[in-house]
């Protein structure tokens, strides 16, 4: 499967998921954990009213929890 937003090959995720993410409300179709990461998550915080500096700070925080564990 290849990742609507950077064309690139989706891959399995650490649980072995291999389906990718909705790229909505970029695009329609999936992508990539890193598309999903970059944009998806922070136009998704972007339209319940978080600025776009907001959005990626929660986004990075995001993954540094997720890097802790």
């Amino acid at each position: 499967m290849i990742c609507i937003l950077c064309n690139e090959k989706i891959t399995s995720d650490p649980s072995g998921w291999n389906g990718g993410h909705n790229a909505q409300p970029v695009a329609k179709g999936r992508c990539c954990g890193d598309c999903n990461d970059r944009v998806v998550l922070v136009a998704r915080l972007e339209q319940v009213g978080f600025g776009k500096e907001k959005a990626m700070g929660i986004v990075a925080g995001l993954k540094y929890q997720d890097k802790r564990s």
